[in-house]
């Protein structure tokens, strides 16, 4: 950065552009392909167009409609809800589908992918620089992260992305156990990850 006459300092600099530069790289990429709002086409692509954006919509009606987290009549003759919920519907971000009208679900959904993907670029860089003064260097480790060949290829599986978003800390987590005997930070990111989306979860228990 510095041959680049870039000079950036600060724990906060560091880490919001961990988070901007793959947030605004995704957006930029959105532009060029077209994507709506910026043109014809969604990412609602393969299971996301066939099951999960009705989930999402679904979610939506728990706040508006005064359908029901546990049970249901929206799918086939009635039934339990609570297994969906919980491989689908527990990221904290899916709130923000609730600012947005039905009709602008694709807009949503977009926006919590673009989100998530930045995250991971920011937990990612907390993760590398937790031993040290945060380099601007880091920055091209973290934003590989954010936007390696799993986020890309599987970002459509959008309950997935919070697991690869807190396995930066869980690592951390580990990293303080062995070094510090300080547990908090693994149990906390680890039990996001089980609560979030327990398929993943599991495997980061693995």
């Amino acid at each position: 950065m510095k041959r680049l006459g870039i000079k950036i300092d600060g724990k906060r600099t560091v880490y919001a552009l961990s988070f901007f530069i793959p947030f605004c790289l995704l957006f930029l990429l959105l532009y060029a392909l077209g994507v709506y709002p910026f043109g014809d086409k969604t990412l609602l692509i393969s299971d996301m167009q066939n099951q999960y954006i009705s989930y999402l919509s679904y979610y939506k009606t728990l706040f508006t409609s005064g359908n029901d987290l546990f049970y249901t009549f929206s799918k086939n003759l009635g039934g339990d809800m609570t297994g969906f919920a919980a491989y689908y519907l527990l990221s904290p971000l899916n709130l923000i589908l609730l600012l947005f009208p039905t009709r602008l679900l694709p807009v949503a959904v977009t926006l919590i992918i673009v989100l998530k993907l930045s995250l991971c670029g920011l937990t990612f860089n907390y993760l590398i620089n937790a031993a040290n003064v945060p380099s601007a260097r880091s920055l091209i480790f973290s934003t590989t992260y954010a936007l390696m060949g799993y986020n890309v290829v599987y970002f459509f599986n959008v309950m997935w992305l919070d697991g690869v978003a807190l396995l930066p800390l869980i690592a951390l987590g580990i990293q303080k156990i062995i070094s510090q005997k300080k547990w908090l930070l693994y149990m906390l990111s680890l039990a996001a990850a089980l609560i979030i989306n327990y398929y993943i979860g599991f495997m980061l228990c693995i």
